[in-house]
């Protein structure tokens, strides 16, 4: 929170991260899923080559969907780590 206590839930901003190996179609995959959840991706960073690090900042993804996005990024196995806050 900063001094005029803005903050990322007042804004509805969810950062997702994902690792892994890197391979065809994970960007992709995720956008049409988070177009389907009605979230609107604000910011994507990523970094590596073979093995990947995705930040992704979306606005919009309820409580309720980001607890069923972040049980179906943790049963994916393209994924080695899977962070939704």
């Amino acid at each position: 929170m900063d001094g005029a206590g803005i903050t990322k839930e007042k804004l509805g901003l969810s950062t997702i991260w994902l690792t892994g190996v890197d391979q065809p179609g994970i960007l992709k995959d995720l956008a049409i899923r988070l177009d389907e959840l009605k979230a609107n991706v604000i910011i994507i960073k990523n970094r590596g080559d073979k093995y990947f690090e995705l930040r992704v900042v979306v606005k919009g993804l309820s409580a309720e969907n980001k607890k069923v996005l972040s049980g179906e990024l943790d049963n994916d196995r393209r994924f080695s780590q899977t962070l939704v806050v």
